[in-house]
């Protein structure tokens, strides 16, 4: 056993180990191998003993630590300000336990512990029931000499929220955690053998992101988090350059006195962030474009370029505005961290735009979007018992408040009828426990806690949808649950029969429901990441759901949030199952094609918001 420095190809050797490479976990060093002082600390997974020696010693000393029987470690270890820090797990408890290093090395060491779990209720982006799905990742990680708990909560393989917190001694002598609102310019890298953390002093340079390794669906993923854009990317480690999955680590290469700068773009209430093209080499004046061929030209405008027409000249001003018979298709709506900004991506057109939601007067760090109808998104803010609830058009600007419900941090499905304008409004809820629904005039929320919410169906994790005057709810087997909105009852439909036999995973119980054109389409994905999608078309007279080949003329829009049925304005983009990814370098929208059963342009390395919905464009009042 050696260390090795890769920036000088130097080995400096150390004493034989004797105790077996897999019970090895984490590792760390207390200073410089080149100081006397230096003092090299190994943990070992699975169990109660931690090695420590230093260079020049001949053997390794063992130590075992003085824990619980049932307690071992789970092979996190990290130091900082002369105190060692270690995750220790069990049947009955998830803890940090901590203690001297001077004390370690001497053989007296007593340990303290602190909870793992200081993040309950304080996701405002997945309900509380969720938490315990086994979907939670924590790393410790020390930064700027801090100790800090990294919790990430995943949706199958998607990023939901990332919550930090700071190892703390509270004013009573005990220790505690305190939730930091970001990572202070620092970048993380977490997993596998050993967690790090940087501080980025370099404007050019990004920071606050965090790069993690997990395995999921017997893959191994490099997520990329960025805090600011609140977006997450995940690439696959193929299995050929992987010796072993359970001894990946990080190391910090050889330094580099090159900066790749950023190049930065200014913000508008509304606006592209493609570079303009240089039109000084166009000829002939706009002007002189014959008018029928510029209504031609209209007709395949996007729906922001027609919002512009009429500025452009003034005879342009003169041609009937389009706007009214723009093709209008579904964008993908998220908001940014620590910003009033909202950002919009076009799928179709692979233009992003963005907007000022200084309107809103919310705190834009809590924002959380739930579901979109018609240009109108149900937003809230905050979390636990205090959320502010509102339904705006982004678009117009306009805003309906809501009475508080703190409902809604439990809740995994929303949804509502209509604009709020609509005499027929009504919102609707899903939670563990029960449903609820709102009513304008209401003075708070109507809970249906009780025989409302069946026992013996499974809600899946997607948007209800209103359908003919109720409220229908996919289960995640395929099968319908029906909310009657005048007795307020909830009924399990004994047909369609479910289409799955049995309910799947948690991690990947990922289904849709939407309507189109007085047709209910399921939609349910087959095989993983990289697999294909069933989709199915309610069959209303037998009540049993038909499987479909493919989608013919329509473009679907999925996400657990929100999904919509589209007629393609093109045919080239029909037939296609659009995702809430898309490439980061050109912004097309990530998509499944049902014709050729492929994903386009690829399944990995794509920017996936935190927290997004699609959402229709609607720029009437």
């Amino acid at each position: 056993m050696f260390l090795l420095n890769l920036s000088l190809d130097s080995k400096i050797h150390l004493a034989p180990m004797l105790e077996p490479v897999e019970t090895l976990g984490g590792c760390v060093l207390t200073s410089s191998p080149t100081s006397p002082k230096c003092i090299i600390i190994f943990v070992l997974k699975n169990q109660n003993v931690m090695l420590h020696c230093r260079p020049k010693d001949k053997n390794w000393t063992k130590v075992k630590c003085n824990l619980s029987q049932e307690d071992f470690f789970d092979g996190e270890i990290v130091i900082s300000k002369a105190n060692l820090y270690a995750r220790l797990t069990s049947s009955s408890r998830n803890c940090l336990v901590f203690t001297t290093i001077e004390s370690l090395v001497t053989g007296t060491a007593s340990w303290s512990s602190l909870w793992l779990d200081p993040y309950l209720n304080t996701f405002h982006n997945m309900p509380d029931q969720y938490l315990f799905r086994k979907q939670i990742v924590k790393h410790v990680v020390v930064s700027k000499e801090d100790v800090l708990l990294v919790v990430v909560l995943f949706y199958g393989r998607a990023v939901v929220e990332v919550c930090f917190f700071s190892f703390q001694i509270g004013e009573d002598g005990k220790p505690c955690w305190r939730r930091e609102k970001g990572m202070n310019r620092c970048v993380f890298y977490l997993g596998g053998k050993n967690n790090m953390s940087f501080s980025i002093n370099h404007d050019a340079m990004q920071h606050d992101c965090l790069y993690i390794l997990r395995s999921y669906d017997e893959k191994e993923l490099l997520y990329k988090i960025d805090m600011d854009d609140q977006t997450s990317v995940f690439k696959l480690i193929p299995d050929e350059v992987i010796m072993d999955r359970k001894n990946l680590c990080w190391i910090v290469p050889p330094r580099t006195r090159r900066i790749k700068k950023e190049i930065g773009t200014s913000s508008h209430m509304i606006r592209s962030i493609e570079e303009e093209e240089n039109s000084s080499d166009i000829s002939r004046q706009w002007a002189d474009i014959p008018t029928d061929l510029l209504e031609l030209l209209l007709s395949k405008l996007s729906l922001v370029d027609c919002i512009y027409i009429p500025t452009v000249c003034k005879s342009w001003s003169c041609v009937p505005n389009h706007l009214q018979e723009a093709k209008v298709w579904p964008w993908l709506m998220y908001c940014l961290k620590d910003s009033n900004l909202c950002k919009f991506i076009d799928p179709l057109y692979g233009k992003e735009y963005s907007m000022d939601l200084k309107f809103l007067g919310f705190d834009s760090d809590k924002i959380a979007l739930h579901f979109s109808k018609d240009g109108w998104v149900l937003v809230s803010c905050g979390n636990g018992n205090n959320i502010s609830i509102s339904i705006i058009n982004p678009f117009t600007r306009r805003v309906v408040k809501l009475p508080s419900c703190s409902l809604c941090s439990d809740s995994h499905s929303l949804s509502f009828s209509s604009v709020p304008t609509s005499p027929d409004f009504v919102v609707f809820g899903i939670t563990f426990f029960a449903l609820f629904t709102w009513r304008p005039g209401q003075e708070k929320w109507n809970d249906l806690n009780g025989s409302s919410n069946p026992g013996n169906f499974y809600f899946a994790r997607n948007n209800p949808v209103f359908f003919l005057g109720e409220v229908y709810c996919l289960g995640r087997t395929g099968n319908l649950a029906v909310f009657d909105l005048e007795t307020m009852e909830c009924e399990v439909l004994d047909w369609p029969e479910p289409i799955l036999s049995e309910k799947p995973a948690r991690e990947k119980e990922d289904c849709y429901l939407m309507e189109i054109e007085g047709e209910l389409i399921s939609v349910f994905p087959n095989g993983g990441m990289e697999g294909s999608f069933r989709i199915f078309k309610l069959d209303q007279s037998e009540m049993d759901w038909i499987e479909l080949d493919d989608l013919r003329d329509l473009t679907l829009f999925i996400d657990r949030r929100s999904s919509i049925a589209k007629r393609a304005p093109w045919e080239s983009c029909a037939n296609r199952i659009y995702f809430p990814r898309f490439d980061d370098d050109n912004k097309l929208g990530a998509f499944y094609s049902m014709e050729t059963k492929k994903y386009y342009p690829k399944v990995y390395g794509l920017t996936e918001p935190l927290n997004c919905v699609w959402i229709e464009p609607n720029f009437n009042s």
